[in-house]
């Protein structure tokens, strides 16, 4: 019988705890940590085709020197590594080592590189190929035989660069039940989940929306086969995951199909908790009624500024009213909330940039996250910025989660970050609110209750007394 080739999923070491997942990247805000749905959707794919091996380094801790033993010992003949718009530097550097070192081919997946990759393939001759798109039907047969087509580039045995740089989704889409059996599941965390061993589920792809600010809207809207999510959540039930992180950019487009899960849930994995990702217009009363019987215990919206002159825009297809309306009804129903919110938008004003943060307090989320706006490669945002000049356009590595970049002779960077720092200690330190997020903890499992407690409320006192009580108001 011959031996299937030997390939490894890789997200490698970071001197920072680095968020590389789905396309994007930021810097662990609490030190939170979930399974990137991008390795496990390729090694459901991938199982029948090769020997696979998953070194997660960020999760498991491991350093650069670690790493590349672990790697040496398993003597992948394909690297398949994730590429983050935070690390994208050292990213580079280690696949040109690893590469170097154990003449492996080197395949690269994550955001930086969808609508860059022909660019990056010629610049860095280490580079194989590049994943565009990590759900595509045919994806090992491109791995495999290095057969032109869509979602993948790869470089040719003359050196020319082969492939379309085009993201394709023709269908439905499948990728089987991920081999978790070779992930270090015990190693996640995040504040979202009430239990463990937590894992992520993709069952779609891309976002019909469009949002200026976001990669995931120049992305095609793509359905996964319920039958093989169906599938999916028969194993879960049977490995015994606690908690479903579900990676879709919009869960709710299709109100049907999300009725559809919530019945496969109940009926494949009852029990099992879970999370996802909403649109404020997508959402009522009735559907959320029938999230939550299924398990559905927090919805992460993006409500992204206060001011509707914002919103509109960016194309947010969203207004303040219908957010104060989606998130009465998440509360009504007993659903809790992350709240996303931007500072420092090409367009906004200090008032706008208040506008946000009080909404921010009026909505109360259980969690409210607070970025600055990042013009990641691919987006639209990032297209204006290059093009009138606001970033270096030799820049590639970008944070929302770290220091504000943008300067478009608006808002200055400096302002946008003060904003962000003062949001974080007036959302966090309101006594209401510590007693709410402790209650709340009690329900986490009981190292990271005291982890998560200890974190919120440090970096809040941090903020606080790193910039005062004034903000730009």
């Amino acid at each position: 019988m011959t031996e299937m080739p030997r390939l490894l999923l890789l997200n490698p070491p970071s001197e920072r705890m680095a968020v590389r997942d789905n396309y994007y990247g930021c810097s662990s805000k609490a030190g939170y940590y979930w399974p990137p749905i991008d390795l496990l959707a390729l090694s459901g794919k991938l199982r029948r085709y090769f020997t696979l091996s998953v070194i997660d380094a960020v999760a498991q801790g491991l350093s650069s020197g670690k790493c590349m033993s672990l790697i040496k010992g398993f003597e992948p003949d394909i690297i398949v590594m994730l590429a983050g718009p935070v690390t994208l530097k050292s990213d580079l550097e280690f696949a040109s080592s690893a590469g170097a070192a154990f003449k492996s081919r080197v395949f690269l997946s994550g955001g930086p590189l969808l609508f860059h990759g022909k660019e990056f393939l010629a610049r860095y001759e280490f580079i194989d190929g590049v994943i565009l798109n990590f759900v595509d039907n045919n994806l090992a047969e491109h791995i495999l035989k290095a057969e032109e087509g869509y979602n993948v580039l790869y470089r040719g045995a003359g050196g020319d660069i082969r492939g379309e740089e085009k993201i394709r989704c023709r269908g439905d889409f499948s990728y089987g039940v991920p081999a978790y059996e070779i992930f270090p599941l015990k190693r996640y965390r995040t504040p979202l989940a009430w239990k463990k061993p937590l894992t992520c589920v993709k069952a779609s792809f891309g976002c019909p929306v469009g949002c200026g600010f976001c990669l995931y809207g120049r992305l095609p809207y793509a359905a996964r086969s319920l039958d093989d999510l169906f599938a999916e959540f028969r194993y879960l039930k049977r490995a015994g995951i606690k908690e479903i992180m579900f990676s879709d950019p919009n869960f709710t487009v299709d109100r049907a199909r999300v009725e559809a899960i919530c019945e496969g849930i109940s009926r494949h994995c009852m029990g099992i908790r879970w999370s996802a990702a909403a649109h404020a217009a997508s959402i009522d009363r009735g559907l959320l009624r029938v999230m939550k019987s299924a398990g559905c215990h927090l919805l992460e919206i993006g409500v992204e500024s206060g001011s509707d002159r914002i919103l509109q825009l960016y194309g947010k297809n969203s207004d303040r009213r219908t957010v104060e309306k989606a998130f009465d009804a998440c509360k009504l129903e007993g659903i809790d909330l992350l709240g996303y919110f931007i500072f420092g938008l090409p367009g906004e004003s200090a008032r706008d940039m208040r506008a946000t943060l009080d909404l921010a307090l009026e909505l109360d989320p259980y969690i409210a996250s607070f970025s600055v706006a990042c013009p990641y490669l691919g987006t639209p945002l990032a297209d204006e910025c290059c093009r009138k000049g606001w970033i270096d356009p030799e820049t590639e590595e970008f944070d929302s989660s770290s220091k504000a970049s943008i300067n478009c002779g608006g808002l200055t960077p400096a302002e946008v970050n003060k904003m962000k720092e003062y949001a974080y200690r007036k959302f966090y330190l309101r006594p209401g609110k510590i007693l709410k997020i402790a209650l709340q903890s009690l329900k986490r499992p009981p190292l990271d209750f005291l982890y998560y407690l200890w974190y919120f409320f440090s970096r809040a006192a941090m903020t606080g007394r790193s910039f005062g009580s004034r903000a730009v108001l």
